[in-house]
C-alpha cells in the first residue's frame, strides 16, 4: 500500500486506513466507526519508519525489532508515542520523526504490515530491510 506524506497543521502525516486496518490498529464497529485507536510507538530510521500498537505488540518483542532495524540500517533517530487519529473517512498517524527519517511532504511511502507493526519505507535499498522486518514481526508476533 501507498499514501503520500501531507502536512496538516504543523506536524507530517500519513495517511494509513488501509494498513491499519490491516495490522489491527484500529477496532470498528458494525457501521465502520472506530471503537479503539491504537497508542503506538514510532521508531525513524533513515528512509524506514517503524510504528508499533502498543497493545498488540510486547516491549521484549519491540527492542528486536528496533535492534534489528537499527543495526540493518546503521540509524536511529526517535522513538516517540503516537496515537492513530480519525482523518475524514480514515485513519492517520503522525511521522514525528520523519524529517530526520528522510520523509518529506508529497512523497509517497510504501507500507507493510504484520499484526500490530506497520513499516513506512521509500522505494529505495530500504524496502528489502522494511519487508525483512515485517517478516521477523510475523514470526515473533504470530
Amino acid at each position: 500500500m501507498q499514501n503520500s506524506v501531507k502536512r496538516p497543521a504543523d506536524k507530517m502525516a500519513l495517511q494509513i486506513t488501509k494498513s491499519a486496518r490491516k495490522a489491527q490498529f484500529v477496532d470498528e464497529d458494525s457501521e465502520n466507526n472506530p471503537v479503539r485507536l491504537a497508542d503506538t510507538y514510532i521508531y525513524a530510521f533513515d528512509n524506514l519508519m517503524l510504528v508499533f500498537d502498543e497493545n498488540r505488540v510486547s516491549v521484549a518483542k519491540r527492542a528486536e525489532l528496533v535492534k534489528s532495524a537499527a543495526g540493518d540500517s546503521k540509524s536511529i533517530y526517535t522513538g516517540v508515542r503516537g496515537k492513530v487519529s480519525q482523518s475524514g473517512h480514515g485513519y492517520q498517524i503522525q511521522l514525528i520523526g520523519g524529517e530526520q527519517a528522510g520523509f518529506a511532504v508529497g512523497q509517497t511511502i510504501t507500507m507493510s504490515t504484520a499484526d500490530g507493526v506497520i513499516a513506512l519505507y521509500d522505494k529505495s535499498e530500504t524496502a528489502r530491510l522494511a519487508k525483512d522486518i515485517i517478516a521477523q514481526a510475523e514470526e515473533l508476533i504470530g
